[in-house]
């Protein structure tokens, strides 16, 4: 269902040049929001991008903005592909061993948590000097 990608803060991109560095594609992508994590997997012999990348942005909004605005531009003489991802898997790390393992948490959106119980701080409102003065 639509609704479930675009609760997540993951886009997939795909048609990209090879010629394109994470650098450029998150230049390219910025526009639209913070990327917050780009998986640009690469061809394992000869290093280079393998022409699709996988894009986390701080929030799911701007993969809307991006998937809307880039979804079959022209980049470099390409038609590119940007569309929403519902279920990201994050690729493997290595742990302190050198055992390649899953990542601990898995987050689809790179929102931070909110805090329950958390109490915003009281501020008194600024009085104008009119209201000072009848108070003194």
């Amino acid at each position: 269902m639509l609704t479930d990608r675009l609760d997540s803060a993951y886009i997939f991109a795909g048609g990209l040049s090879r010629d394109l560095t994470e650098g450029d594609v998150i230049t390219i992508f910025s526009q639209y929001g913070e990327v917050m994590n780009i998986n640009m997997p690469r061809d394992k012999e000869t290093g280079k991008p393998k022409g699709f990348a996988f894009l986390m942005y701080e929030d799911q909004r701007s993969t809307v903005l991006a998937v809307d605005n880039l979804n079959g531009a022209s980049i470099l003489e390409r038609t590119i592909r940007v569309d929403h991802v519902k279920n990201y898997k994050e690729k493997r790390v290595k742990n302190q061993d050198g055992e390649w393992v899953d990542p601990e948490e898995q987050s689809l959106n790179a929102k931070p948590e909110m805090i329950v119980g958390a109490l915003p701080k009281f501020h008194p409102p600024i009085l104008s000097l009119f209201e000072l003065a009848e108070l003194l």
